[in-house]
């Protein structure tokens, strides 16, 4: 049986953000990711340690069940422009400053999910320049009213026929060929 965490992210003062929101389950697969490669492990596609829900009665259209990162910002201190590498383009964005942020996930193996989350050490863009650093993730079981606070994050909008792309529901950030072409809010917190 799964339950709901609010996660309190701690940050050292400053944080990058693109204009694409950035989901807990984003840094957690990140993370698990880096283990495995480390570990020579051999490539495939993640499973990780939150719970999975399944949309529009569909098993091959599910998500995982993390909110996006809820960042509580103050003054916009620089500006962070677009950069083409061989790898291809990097966004721009901007820096905040920034002390906490908050997100919701779901799991039923707390354990592994909190070996994981002890491996980001940043989040967002320009950690080269300090910003983004974690200094601690705290996970408690959320309260009554926040056990559906999982959903309030974005959803890749399914793709019509017509488009010539690829494309899937799942999340994008570690499936190398996932593509998304457009973004819509599931829901919006209250209070935050």
């Amino acid at each position: 049986m799964s339950s709901t965490y609010r996660v309190t992210i701690k940050m050292a003062g400053k944080v990058g953000l693109q204009a694409r929101p950035q989901h807990f389950d984003e840094l957690i697969g990140a993370a698990q990711s880096r283990l495995e490669r480390r570990n020579n492990g051999p490539r495939r596609e993640l499973t990780l340690p939150i719970t999975r829900t399944e949309i529009a009665n569909d098993n091959e259209k599910w998500v995982y069940k993390a909110s996006e990162i809820f960042f509580k910002l103050g003054e916009e201190i620089k500006v962070f422009k677009a950069q083409k590498t061989p790898k291809g383009q990097v966004p721009g964005g901007k820096g905040y400053k920034c002390l906490e942020a908050t997100a919701w996930v779901a799991t039923d193996n707390i354990g592994e999910l909190k070996k994981l989350a002890a491996q980001i050490r940043n989040i967002g863009l320009g950690f080269r320049d300090g910003f983004g650093e974690v200094i601690s993730m705290d996970f408690e079981l959320a309260e009554t009213e926040e056990q559906d606070n999982w959903n309030f994050r974005y959803m890749h909008k399914p793709v019509p026929s017509s488009i010539p792309v690829m494309a899937n529901i799942k999340p994008p950030y570690w499936r190398e060929m996932g593509k998304t072409i457009a973004y819509y809010r599931i829901d919006e917190p209250v209070g935050l």
